[in-house]
């Protein structure tokens, strides 16, 4: 878990979180994860994760769609860096772990997600007659 809180106070000391911003969610075992609606493989099961909000910003507010944005340009920037991975709901929550570069939205999809983005996937070699290779 200490990665992804080095990784929250990053955010808020630039500023891309807002001071207000609150931890809704970490550890979960995985029958509260059931309950939560959260992937079978989710992070929050492994201590990694956390699932944050911003309560004085409405959802479709113009800033909350302006934390969204930074967000999602941090990630762009720096996210591979910080193996972080993004998950903004249309419900105002925003997940953040340092588990893997990945990012989605609804239905845990990464079409899914705002940030429009998507990382290039890992180009394939021929290698000395051996076959493709990532």
């Amino acid at each position: 878990m200490l990665p992804t809180i080095r990784l929250y106070n990053e955010l808020r000391q630039r500023g891309i979180l807002p001071a207000n911003t609150q931890i809704r969610s970490v550890y979960r075992n995985p029958d509260l994860n059931r309950c939560a609606g959260g992937a079978v493989g989710s992070k929050h099961m492994t201590n990694g994760a956390m699932d944050i909000w911003v309560p004085d910003y409405e959802v479709g507010s113009w800033q909350l769609y302006n934390v969204q944005n930074k967000l999602c340009q941090f990630w762009i920037a720096n996210g591979e860096r910080h193996r972080f991975g993004l998950g903004i709901y249309a419900t105002g929550a925003i997940h953040l772990d340092t588990q893997g570069y990945r990012k989605w939205g609804g239905q845990f999809s990464q079409l899914g997600s705002p940030c429009r983005y998507n990382p290039p996937k890992p180009e394939k070699l021929y290698i000395d007659g051996q076959g493709w290779s990532e």
